[in-house]
């Protein structure tokens, strides 16, 4: 198993989990666009 800390181009910390072939991301980022979105 290998979780990678990285930041991306929205400049907020996601999470990099990666489990053999399977990739899961998660970010504030991910977690804030939807609400962004019915916002606006």
């Amino acid at each position: 198993i290998e979780v990678e800390l990285r930041e991306n181009q929205d400049l907020l910390v996601g999470i990099r989990v990666k489990v053999g072939d399977d990739v899961y991301e998660d970010s504030a980022a991910t977690r804030l666009r939807p609400l962004v979105r019915a916002l606006s």
